[in-house]
């Protein structure tokens, strides 16, 4: 073979390779569901809007590299289960809520589809998760009620302050502790 020849195969392997790569299909965009349970205008400043910022900081690109299917209860929680259900005709790769209303909504409506709860009273307590740790089945999230912790948080003040008898939390009224 000539020099020639070996140069042009080269040439040429190299030149499809860069088209091959170039023909890849664009990465697909993850779809994210969310299920509001209130009124949009008035939820989605504490709720969805966070959620998108949050996005944002870690560099998703809002429309490119995640798509958000957004349903909203407008306050009729007898809405949840039909829009649960729209969700997941949607097919998409998780949905996020918050509140257990919404959460059992859609818990009725897949045990497939990944269910992030941004805010609930107990997780464990409703029957979503098997346990903090190790959740288990398609429901996990962030709980705001926990009573282990609370039960846990006054041990650790009666071992750090032993006289304790009273204490006050989140500008409550005084709660005799627990002897």
């Amino acid at each position: 073979m000539r020099r020639r020849d070996i140069i042009a195969i080269f040439a040429g392997v190299s030149l499809l390779h860069r088209l091959a790569a170039r023909a890849q299909p664009a990465k697909k965009p993850r779809r994210i569901g969310f299920l509001g349970d209130g009124p949009r205008t008035e939820r989605a400043p504490i709720s969805l809007d966070p959620f998108l910022d949050g996005l944002r900081e870690l560099g998703y690109a809002i429309g490119e590299d995640v798509l958000i299917e957004q349903r909203w209860s407008e306050g009729d929680i007898s809405r949840l289960g039909l829009l649960a259900a729209e969700l997941v005709g949607l097919k998409v790769d998780v949905i996020v809520t918050h509140g257990i209303p919404a959460a059992t909504a859609l818990h009725a409506a897949t045990q497939t589809i990944p269910i992030v709860v941004a805010a609930a009273p107990d997780l464990v307590a409703t029957g979503f998760a098997a346990n903090l740790a190790r959740p288990g089945g398609n429901v996990t999230g962030l709980t705001d009620q926990v009573i282990e912790f609370a039960e846990k948080e006054i041990q650790v003040l009666r071992d750090a302050v032993p006289r304790l008898r009273r204490y006050r939390s989140f500008g409550t009224r005084q709660t005799p502790a627990p002897h």
